[in-house]
């Protein structure tokens, strides 16, 4: 038996990545979460993709891929440290057998992975660093999304992603 104790984060006063990315939603955070994001400025989000960097440096140096890189998945405290959270879902290899990531959102999947069966596929190290681009370019551009298309010049609020 094998295993490691992780330690203890106090999801009462952390946000999830996607509540920075957005200066709106930073400035208007919702009733009963955290209200320190207001104070969230360029600085902060840089220290944040920073650290987000760094995590997943750490992950990749242990040989194992994230895979399901998505924005529910990042935690964010007042510091600007960030956790990974719903880590089951990660992929590595123990022996000669690779446990695979068989989930994934589109969002933050790279382009040669999109429409394969993630029960099927050895992801490299590369496709968290496709995601991580995608989450450093959204906490620096005001949760802009990358691939959108440019500005949105229509009527009302711009399309999904």
């Amino acid at each position: 038996m094998a295993g490691f104790v992780m330690p203890k984060i106090d999801v009462k006063d952390a946000l999830e990545v996607h509540q920075i990315t957005n200066r709106a939603d930073r400035f208007a955070p919702m009733p009963g979460c955290p209200q320190w994001a207001r104070d969230f400025d360029f600085r902060y989000l840089t220290r944040t993709a920073y650290n987000l960097a760094s995590a997943v440096q750490m992950i990749h140096n242990a040989g194992v891929v994230i895979g399901d890189f998505n924005e529910r998945n990042i935690l964010v405290m007042r510091t600007a440290l960030v956790s990974l959270v719903d880590c089951d879902s990660m992929q590595f290899t123990r022996g000669r057998h690779t446990y695979l990531c068989e989930v994934g959102r589109p969002e933050y999947t790279a382009p040669e992975l999109q429409g394969v069966d993630f029960h099927k596929v050895v992801r490299g190290q590369e496709s968290d660093l496709f995601a991580l681009g995608v989450h450093i370019y959204m906490l620096l551009l005001d949760g802009a999304q990358p691939f959108r298309g440019g500005a949105w010049r229509g009527d009302g609020d711009p399309l999904e992603f």
